[in-house]
């Protein structure tokens, strides 16, 4: 049966298996292993969000949704050309509405459970600023030690010099006064 296939159910037939193809792979790939493959056309980022993994644009082009695309396309082109006798004039555009229908509907579902994740596990050391520390691994005078500090309910530990270049001793108090980097701040202590 496959051999007496015209060009159009060649194609269509090659696009549905395809794209069912990469769907299944892509499933048994994320489900046993765990691992994000949605990997982003453009930029070569792994995500599934789509070209250059912004939240402000409404992405599209990603793996998942081109395998979509494909999948879609080839189906409903044969569900339209085979089953219905459609012709290619009518089989085609329904083939290209479905596909692309499925890419924005599969968008649109990365970028909703995108906005799930909560920021609670984000930290900011800006935050820190003001806030009162305790001393961790004692602070040389002309080095770093380590400092923890409760930011929203979480105890963090970070590095921290000396403001006035004195030496301050584990246990002691101290208020943030300043941020280097995203893990190093500078500190005071509290007389």
């Amino acid at each position: 049966m496959l051999l007496n296939l015209d060009i159009y159910q060649s194609i269509f037939w090659f696009c549905a298996l395809l794209g069912s193809g990469f769907f299944v792979l892509n499933t048994i790939a994320s489900f046993f292993s765990g691992i994000d493959t949605g990997v982003d056309i453009a930029s070569h980022q792994v995500s599934h969000e789509g070209v250059g993994g912004t939240d402000s644009a409404f992405q599209l082009i990603s793996l998942t949704s081109l395998t979509g695309f494909i999948m879609m396309f080839g189906w409903m082109g044969l569900a339209s050309y085979d089953q219905m006798n459609l012709g290619v004039a009518l089989a085609l555009p329904i083939a290209l509405i479905s596909g692309a229908a499925t890419m924005y509907i599969t968008a649109w579902i990365f970028r909703s459970a995108k906005r799930l994740t909560s920021p609670g596990s984000v930290f900011d050391v800006h935050q820190t600023i003001g806030k009162t520390a305790t001393v961790y691994a004692k602070i040389p005078a002309h080095g770093k030690g380590q400092i923890q500090i409760v930011v929203a309910d979480l105890t963090h530990e970070i590095n921290a010099l000396s403001e006035d270049h004195s030496e301050i001793e584990s246990t002691s108090s101290v208020t943030v006064v300043a941020v280097i980097d995203q893990s190093t701040v500078i500190v005071k202590p509290i007389n």
